[in-house]
């Protein structure tokens, strides 16, 4: 009996939702699933959220993409050109110029023969990140401090008598360093290994960008959704465990941390809308911190009363 008893409180996925987001009578009975369903459970809810917070973000950001393209198939054409002597745009490519890129970016167009992007130092220090095209290199380079720049660099080399497609170099450089390297004549003269030339447009480089894109921002926020939610439980329960100054009465650790861990569903709707908004103070895991908190020891409290009340009736 206790066995189907057992069996018979379990809550599936969608009634924990509903019945987490309507109050805190659900909690009785989501205190006695299993470890590996509530995962299951928090799996899904992550899912769920990311989904919603990757449709806000796109909302904000493919304007911005569209827009980019607009203003880069305006400057280079409709379509590039990929063959021996390296990737070429339709519009004008023996014309260096440089763009503007959403987020702080920047995009040099480099003709062959010539040094990489001009960038004067002090603007280097205010850029997210920027790029170099050339038909013979391409270069990538991310500010990830205030004068740290990681830098890879992708060009034709020799290795062992026979032309390499890829051949890319790290770099670590400073604001300075990369003002030089920039500076400098990175084409080493090979051609690329190419056996036939081919077109492709940009509408179409930009439609995978988009996609990219999609899958990227969805992968972070779902692994970063159920970080969050594993290491605040877990950091909080453990705290609780330690500093608390009564005992539980009726809950068990276990059932502490199940109860947290449902606690945080309703909570992580919530937060999932704050992303689209792109407040600097409310962040998902600011939300999700505080939210979880407040409603994790107000479904405590009300399972714990009614535990000891039951007791004492008995």
């Amino acid at each position: 009996m206790s066995k189907m008893a057992d069996y018979q409180a379990r809550v599936g996925f969608w009634e924990a939702l509903r019945g987490t987001c309507c109050g805190t009578e659900i909690f009785f009975r989501l205190r006695k699933n299993s470890t590996l369903r509530i995962l299951f459970h928090l799996f899904f809810m992550a899912l769920l959220c990311s989904a919603g917070i990757l449709l806000g973000q796109l909302n904000r950001l493919l304007p911005e993409v569209r827009q980019l393209e607009q203003v880069f198939i305006a400057e280079f054409g409709s379509e590039f050109q990929l063959s021996a002597a390296g990737i070429v745009p339709e519009k004008a490519p023996e014309r260096a110029r440089a763009l503007s890129l959403p987020f702080d970016g920047k995009l040099f167009y480099v003709p062959r023969g010539e040094a990489g992007g001009r960038l004067p130092p002090e603007q280097a220090e205010f850029l997210n990140y920027l790029a170099v095209w050339s038909p013979g290199y391409f270069v990538s380079a991310q500010h990830y401090e205030k004068d740290s720049w990681l830098v890879s660099i992708l060009r034709p080399a020799e290795e062992g008598g026979a032309i390499s497609m890829f051949s890319p170099e790290k770099h670590y450089l400073t604001n300075s360093g990369l003002v030089e390297l920039l500076d400098s004549k990175l084409d080493n003269g090979y051609s690329w290994p190419v056996k036939e030339t081919a077109t492709q447009s940009f509408a179409a480089l930009f439609g995978s960008l988009k996609i990219g894109m999609g899958i990227l921002l969805f992968g972070m926020q779902l692994v970063g959704i159920l970080a969050l939610a594993l290491f605040y439980t877990g950091l909080f329960a453990g705290m609780f465990r330690l500093t608390s100054s009564r005992r539980l009465q009726t809950l068990t650790f276990g059932e502490f941390w199940k109860i947290g861990v449902y606690a945080g569903f309703p909570v992580m709707l919530v937060a999932s809308c704050f992303p689209a908004f792109d407040l600097p103070y409310l962040s998902y895991s600011t939300v999700f911190m505080i939210g979880l908190v407040v409603y994790w020891l107000v479904a405590v409290a009300r399972v714990e009363r009614a535990g000891v009340s039951g007791s004492q009736e008995g």
